[in-house]
């Protein structure tokens, strides 16, 4: 039995036809690492970009393609209280407010 992994990456988008996106490398890279068989999962955090639906759109094509099981995880517009009753930040994540 393999150890279960969580990775974070950002960026590794290749271009696609008609303006789509792919997977490149990195992301590739990224799923191989992470051991599993068969199909991977993924997030998508888009929040540093608005959550864009268009962006969401195309992600989930490219996951699509690549054989990923993939979700979107959207956090603009909402409140803290619309996820969970305790949010907890560590390493200075947080601004006091």
């Amino acid at each position: 039995m393999t150890t279960p992994r969580l990775l974070a990456t950002c960026g590794g988008w290749a271009d696609a036809s008609w303006g789509d996106l792919a997977f490149g490398p990195l992301l590739r890279h990224a799923l191989d690492l992470t051991g599993v068989e068969g199909r991977p999962r993924i997030v998508f955090l888009g929040t540093a970009g608005g959550d864009q639906r268009i962006d969401e759109g195309r992600e989930l094509a490219a996951a699509m393609a690549a054989g990923v099981d993939a979700v979107h995880l959207r956090l603009f517009g909402r409140t803290a209280l619309d996820l969970a009753e305790v949010v907890h930040s560590g390493g200075r994540a947080a601004a006091a407010s």
